[in-house]
Formats: C-alpha cells, sequence, structure tokens
C-alpha cells in the first residue's frame, strides 16, 4: 500500500494530504497550504522564499502559503514525508490573528527541540493511519495534526470558536482564469492591462486579487510561472541557457540568471551542471509513486520516532516532559473539538 492519504471531507479546512516520496532535482512550486517536510532518509537542498536551507535526516521544515519552494537531493537515495494542512483549520478552532507565520527552520536547536519530537511523532502516527480502516480516520488525521502544530502558537489555553459553517463549501477562485491565461502565454509580454480585459476587472483591481489569491504580485506570479516552465527545459533538454531564457519570456540572459539566483540561490548554469542521471530517473515518475507504508524505512521511522518521545535519558526527559506539558494543555481542547467535529455532517 502506497504511503499517500488525503481526507475526504467537503469542508477546506480539514483538507489534509500526506505521503513519502523520493526526491530528484527542482519542481517550483507554491499554494496556498502549509507544507510539513521531515527528511526521512538522506540529505538534501531545499530552498524556500528565496533561501537555501540543508537538511538532513529527520531534519523538519514548516513552508507558509504562498512561498515558491522547490528541493534538490544531495545524496544518492533520498526521502522526503510532507504533510499539507489548511491555516484556516487553526483560525476556525483558536482565536488567532489573521496574519499567521509558522516560523520553523532546520537548525541544530530545533533538531531535538520539544516540538521537532511532537512533530515527528505525529509523523509516524499518520504513516501508521494509513493502514487503518475506520469511519473516524480523518477525525484522527485531524487531531494528531492538531497536537503537533497547536504549540508552535504557544498557545497556553484553546478556545472552541465553533464556527465551522463559515468554512464549508467552497469558493470560485476569481483570479482562476486569469492564472490559466498566464500558464498558456508566460512567454509572451504580458500586461495588467491585458490580464484586466481577460478577467473583466480594471488593472488595479487585478493587482489585488492575485495578492489576495495567490499571495504574491501578478509580476511575481508571472516570473514563477516562468522559471517553473525554464526548470523543465533545463532538467529536459539540450538547450543554451539563452534559448532556455528566451524560450520562457526572459528578455536576456542577464534578466534569467538574477532571477534565478534569486528564487534558488544558484544560476541556471550551476543548476544544470549538478543535475545527475540519478535525479532524473526519480524526476522520470516524480509524484506518480509515492513509497510503500510497509517498507523497511517506513517501519524503522515509525519505531524510532515513537522511541524518541520515551527515551530515559536526561536530556530526552526533558523534551518529554515539555511536549507532554504542552499536549496536557490540548487534550480537553482536543476531546471538545472531538465531539463538535463528530457533529459535522460533512466530515
Amino acid at each position: 500500500m502506497e504511503l499517500y492519504y488525503s481526507t475526504k471531507t467537503k469542508l477546506d479546512i480539514f483538507n489534509i494530504e500526506y505521503y513519502a516520496y523520493n526526491i530528484g532535482s527542482y519542481h517550483y512550486n507554491w499554494h496556498n497550504q502549509v507544507e510539513l517536510l521531515i527528511v526521512l532518509k538522506g540529505n538534501l537542498e531545499l530552498t524556500s522564499g528565496g533561501k537555501s536551507y540543508a537538511m538532513y535526516e529527520d531534519d523538519i521544515i514548516i513552508i507558509n502559503p504562498g512561498e515558491g519552494h522547490t528541493t534538490f537531493a544531495i545524496s544518492k537515495e533520498c526521502v522526503a514525508f510532507v504533510v499539507h494542512f489548511d491555516l484556516d483549520l487553526f483560525k476556525a478552532i483558536c482565536k488567532l490573528k489573521n496574519n499567521i507565520y509558522l516560523n520553523f527552520v532546520p537548525s541544530d536547536d530545533n533538531r531535538y527541540s520539544a516540538e521537532a519530537i511532537a512533530i515527528r511523532q505525529c509523523a509516524a502516527n499518520l504513516m501508521e493511519l494509513i493502514a487503518v480502516d475506520d469511519k473516524n480516520k480523518d477525525l484522527q488525521v485531524v487531531l494528531n495534526l492538531l497536537s503537533a502544530i497547536s504549540p508552535l502558537f504557544n498557545l497556553e489555553t484553546f478556545v472552541l470558536e465553533n464556527n465551522f459553517k463559515a468554512f464549508r463549501g467552497k469558493t470560485e477562485n476569481p483570479i482562476k482564469k486569469m492564472s490559466k491565461y498566464i500558464d498558456k502565454n508566460y512567454m509572451n509580454n504580458i500586461s495588467l492591462e491585458e490580464l484586466g480585459r481577460i478577467g473583466g476587472y480594471n488593472t488595479n483591481y487585478v493587482s489585488q486579487l492575485f495578492k489576495k489569491h495567490s499571495g504574491v504580485s501578478f509580476y511575481e506570479y508571472l516570473t514563477r510561472i516562468r522559471l517553473r516552465e525554464a526548470i523543465i527545459d533545463l532538467r529536459e533538454t539540450n538547450l543554451s541557457i539563452a534559448d532556455v531564457a528566451y524560450k520562457n519570456g526572459f528578455a536576456d540572459v542577464k534578466s534569467f540568471n538574477y532571477y534565478f539566483k534569486s528564487h534558488f540561490s544558484k544560476s541556471p548554469s550551476s543548476y544544470k551542471n549538478s543535475l545527475s542521471a540519478e535525479h532524473k530517473e526519480i524526476d522520470r515518475v516524480f509524484k506518480r509513486t509515492y513509497l510503500d507504508s510497509n517498507s523497511k524505512l517506513i517501519k524503522q521511522k515509525i519505531l524510532e520516532y515513537n522511541k524518541d518521545i520515551n527515551k530515559d535519558s536526561i536530556n530526552s526527559q526533558y523534551y518529554c516532559n515539555n511536549i507532554k506539558q504542552k499536549l496536557n494543555a490540548l487534550q480537553a481542547f482536543a476531546d471538545n473539538i472531538k465531539n463538535e467535529l463528530i457533529n459535522l455532517e460533512n466530515l
């Protein structure tokens, strides 16, 4: 059985997806959900928001909504576990401010912190849930995620807002039509005025819509699309750097180099030269196949991550006590939320 699961609720805020897969070369992307990534094996380079991080086995990073990011395997075998979830989940159940930013990046201090141990145990629980056949499976996924992520908000108490109905249903994305137009015409010159005609909005409003619904400006969105497609050409063709630049809408090689470096901290030629046969083989089946949930690696990580929270060493006891204090504060909150969720028809 593949280690891939997605909750089946119609309530947007409970859309949680998680999986384990092999890392290859760059696949530039961004989305409206939070991404939690744990390195299960090997080491990789992750670039997010223009910053590069060296990540090793068991390292964790949280990528906030709208942040452009990509990964690159440094070791021959590199495996990651990823969870996508919606920040509105926490807005709906806790008294949190609208502008939420989760700051958790790889570091020596973070690797064995109480929060990191709790997050890895959550990952182990989610891996084990793959094999569970239960009508409350989605609920268990939600509660496991709440237990691991809520302590990052440094909340001492939790207040059930009970306003789930406000998050029911899906709303039409007003930039969808314009985004599709950009996806098809990114190699050409595209102006805000042109998009305004496509979407039926004035120029100023188009700019506001892009910022609100994609998290970035129109010009940043267009640049990301061009970079995403340029990466594919660098990986899969023998085109020169200049040809890749012009083909994907960049005015010249200098402009292409500038934007590539500002987003990925390396030049296009440096990236192309770092590609190996192993990268290309993994990229060929990228996210079309996932790790087996019964594989030796997954079983090993489940044991390790559950053991970390029960270790008897003095240092580990400190971490565990810290975790238990935070998770105990969540218990009454979790019981309340569980009762409310069970009553929701769409969960």
